[in-house]
């Protein structure tokens, strides 16, 4: 999500929009280098539970003191506290962007987004899946919500990157099949699946690793488990990394195991790398990949079936070409950043002209 509102941050039309930028957080985080600070306003809110009055008044007086036209939230806190102060401040136009099905949610917040709906001018689903999520359960109107999907920077991911440095750091043959995934280690990645197929995986090819780039909450238990598995040799944690494309340049193909997603940009990202991939069929995906065109689908929790697409594409290099070739088309074609930014300006000027 974060690296998805940087991106939209860098590509929309400075000569039509200025950007204020506001954090929830007090921190600077990693992200906030990749924002073009020329032509970016920022605005860090330190929201604290305990401290929200203190909080929201800073905010309420940011989007007065900007004259915000348009406040756009991402996430469920920023959209929760976002769409108050906005209300208070008279800001013209509320819109919020929706990333994920949200399905923790209580009694009581499912019913401040049944009430705030009225408020809010045009929700904005990366999948028609948390399209349909917002409809039935939160009584959005139809006409009040619209899917536009996620995107990515093309050109960040089909530049000329040898591979060889990576190899070199992670101490990997050549002749090695590199297994890799992208994303934070949380539940809803159901990454002990993906280290069960991979245990099934490299008994059959055994000069195969699979690599974890991210962090989160899960990753002490993710690599106990590994060991469990007697895998600790074959698989590797590389924490959070800033050299994605690089990455994705030596990986033989990437795997999502996911329980449920909303469109991991991860995925995009990997396909825009030409890289085969094979995910779960949960969310948005099924709305991106096309089963054996451009891409893999195998059901969610299923590690033998997972392992069983791994070995087919491991095996097959004609496929793995043939899969690379469609994904990053169809990135191209569909998913990029400036296609994404050119949909939401449509619609910030919809409703400011």
């Amino acid at each position: 999500m974060e690296k998805q509102v940087v991106d939209l941050a860098n590509t929309i039309d400075r000569s039509k929009f200025s950007v204020t930028l506001c954090c929830m957080s007090r921190h600077v985080g990693p992200l906030l280098a990749f924002v073009d600070a020329d032509k970016t306003k920022f605005a860090f809110l330190g929201f604290r539970l305990r401290h929200w009055p203190w909080s929201l008044a800073k905010l309420i007086c940011i989007l007065k003191r900007e004259q915000i036209d348009i406040l756009h939230t991402h996430g469920y806190d920023s959209g929760f506290w976002g769409r108050i102060a906005a209300l208070i401040a008279r800001v013209p136009v509320i819109i919020t962007h929706e990333h994920g099905k949200t399905l923790w949610k209580r009694k009581y917040q499912i019913w401040f987004e049944r009430f705030v709906n009225r408020f809010t001018d045009i929700r904005i689903a990366v999948s028609e899946d948390i399209r349909r999520l917002r409809i039935e359960n939160e009584h959005t109107p139809p006409q009040k919500i619209v899917t536009i999907p996620n995107g990515v920077d093309v050109g960040k991911f089909n530049g000329s990157f040898s591979g060889e440095h990576i190899r070199n750091e992670l101490r990997v043959n050549p002749k090695d099949f590199i297994i890799g995934t992208v994303g934070r280690l949380t539940p809803a990645k159901a990454y002990n699946v993906l280290i069960d197929a991979f245990e099934i995986v490299h008994k059959e090819i055994q000069n195969s690793i699979l690599l974890f780039v991210g962090d989160g909450e899960l990753k002490a238990d993710l690599e106990r488990y590994a060991v469990k598995k007697d895998m600790e040799n074959h698989v590797r944690f590389l924490g959070a990394r800033s050299d994605i494309p690089e990455l994705l340049s030596v990986f033989d193909t990437f795997v999502l195991s996911s329980d449920r997603e909303g469109l991991p940009v991860a995925l995009l990202e990997a396909m825009a790398a030409g890289v085969p991939v094979i995910a779960t069929a949960v969310g948005g995906i099924p709305e991106v990949i096309n089963d054996g065109w451009n891409g893999y689908l195998v059901p969610p929790g299923s590690a033998d079936r997972l392992a069983d697409k791994i070995m087919e594409l491991l095996r097959n290099e004609e496929d793995r070409r043939y899969i690379s070739k469609n994904a990053y088309m169809t990135i191209k074609e569909n998913y990029t950043i400036e296609k994404t930014t050119q949909r939401i300006e449509k619609i910030y000027k919809q409703f400011t002209s």
